[in-house]
Parts: structure tokens; C-alpha cells; sequence
């Protein structure tokens, strides 16, 4: 615990600060829906599955230590990418159609973005400020998205959200013209050992996870297209072959399966030979 509250920055500590402010006043009005949504998350189909989520990052965190990578130092960026972006995956599994999610999961991850805000994040304001332009910036940041969105019902609204986005720039340029002076005069802070663990990190955690995410989403997939076939056809005898040969067709093959779904027609399975059939679907 130590480890967590010692590494992290003031943005960080201001974000935490605000959100706690908002969220536990949101968990009091809402406490009812709250209820609704936490018995959802309770029910085995989604609780199982999480648990072993939790396993397997556990072993992937010990793996990462066998290799000398992970230490204490990264605990608390080890959970952060957990809560958001492993839980976020986790909620989407079913968004996972093929390998191609992976394949651009792991290309947003390396993109020289992502090292920007890692620079960004690493020099920081003091508190009292990171207090103070959290708020202001996720404010206006906020009403600039719904200025933009109100435009296409108001063109009234474009005065606001041009001068939304000039505060953005404003806000944005006083940050990297920080960001800058900061890398000028303690570029040695910057380029260390250690922080090169913390930009590798999250991707190091992304393809690990990939394996438990893919099979996940195949038994997803498994599981609502059998559902489908099950709401499909009445005949018993065609519904266990139909799903046999899916099975024996696809096997661990997310792609092949998606295709097969997708492309499954009632009126072929009763015309042709299923066997033929499934292995015809291209």
C-alpha cells in the first residue's frame, strides 16, 4: 500500500481526490441501481470468469517478477492498467470477433501517442494546481464534446464550442510548453531504468493477456451461437450434429467460428448435408 501512495503523481492524486467527490455523492443517489448492477456482477457466469481474470494477471505479475521485470515500483501502475483497461476488455469480451481486435489493440498501444502521454504524466504540476486544472480542463474538455455533438441539431452553438476548443489549445500548449521546459532541464529523471519499465509495462500486460481474452471471447462466441442454434431449430438431432460439426469445423479458431456464425443460413442446414455444409461456409 505504501508502494502506491509513494508513486503516485500529483494529477493522479488530484484525480483521485475529485472522483471520490463525485462518485460517492453518485453511489448515495444512485445507491438503488447500484444494487441492480452489483447483483448482475454477482452472478456465476460473470463472476467465474472474472475471478479467474484476476487469477491469471496474478500469475502474469509473477511471471514478470521470474523475469527480474516487475517489482514493487510498478504495483500501482500494475493495478491501474487492471481497473481500466483489463477490466474494460474483460466487460467487451464479447466485442472480440476475431484476431484482428488484438492486432489493433496492441497497434494503439504502441503508437508515439502513448509515449507522449507518458511524458505528460511523468512531469506534473504541484497539487494545489493539478487540483485546480483537473477539474477545469475535464469541464470543459465535457462541454466541448456536447458543444460538438449540439451542432448538428444548433448552429448557434458553434461560436461555444470554437471557444471551448480555443481554451483547449490554451490549456493544451501552457502543458506541453511545461512539458518541454521540464525535459530541457531534467531530461536525467526522464530516462531512467525504471521508467522504461513503466512505459513497457502495459504493453507487456496487454500481450500477455491476449491468450486469456482470446479464449474467453471463443467460449463467448461458443456459447451465443449455440444459444442462436438452439432458438433456430426445433429438431434435437439437428441442432447436436449442426453444433458437432461446428465444433470439429472451428475448434479454437475465433476467426472461423465468427465467419460460421455469421454466415449460418436455416435453409441451407435443411437442403444440403451439415457436415458439407459448415465446411463450405467461406
Amino acid at each position: 500500500m505504501k508502494e502506491i501512495i509513494y508513486n503516485l503523481s500529483t494529477r493522479e492524486i488530484s484525480i483521485l481526490v475529485w472522483s471520490t467527490l463525485i462518485i460517492i455523492p453518485l453511489f448515495y443517489i444512485g445507491r438503488k441501481e447500484l444494487k441492480n448492477i452489483l447483483s448482475l456482477f454477482f452472478d456465476w457466469k460473470i463472476l467465474i470468469p472474472f475471478f479467474l481474470l484476476v487469477v491469471y494477471y496474478i500469475g502474469t505479475v509473477y511471471f514478470l517478477k521470474l523475469l527480474n521485470f516487475w517489482d514493487k515500483n510498478l504495483l500501482k501502475d500494475t493495478i491501474v492498467w487492471f481497473a481500466f483497461s483489463g477490466i474494460s476488455i474483460f466487460f467487451n469480451v464479447n466485442k472480440i470477433t476475431s484476431i484482428n481486435y488484438f492486432k489493433k489493440a496492441l497497434y494503439d498501444s504502441l503508437k508515439v501517442l502513448v509515449l507522449f502521454e507518458f511524458i505528460m504524466n511523468f512531469y506534473t504540476f504541484s497539487l494545489l494546481s493539478e487540483l485546480i486544472i483537473v477539474p477545469i480542463i475535464t469541464s470543459i474538455t465535457i462541454l466541448y464534446e456536447f458543444s460538438k455533438h449540439s451542432l448538428k441539431k444548433n448552429i448557434e452553438h458553434k461560436k461555444v464550442n470554437k471557444f471551448l476548443g480555443s481554451l483547449l489549445s490554451i490549456f493544451g500548449i501552457v502543458i506541453l510548453l511545461n512539458l518541454l521546459y521540464q525535459i530541457i532541464t531534467n531530461y536525467q529523471g526522464l530516462f531512467t531504468e525504471s521508467n522504461l519499465k513503466l512505459l513497457i509495462l502495459p504493453i507487456l500486460l496487454l500481450l500477455l493477456s491476449f491468450p486469456f481474452y482470446y479464449f474467453l471471447a471463443l467460449i463467448v462466441t461458443y456459447e451465443t451461437f449455440f444459444v442462436r442454434i438452439n432458438c433456430m431449430f426445433r429438431d434435437d438431432k439437428i441442432k447436436k450434429e449442426l453444433k458437432k460439426q461446428i465444433i470439429i469445423n472451428a475448434k479454437i479458431n475465433l476467426n472461423r467460428l465468427t465467419l460460421i456464425d455469421e454466415k449460418l443460413d436455416k435453409k441451407e442446414i435443411y437442403d444440403k448435408d451439415i457436415q458439407k455444409y459448415i465446411k463450405s461456409i467461406r
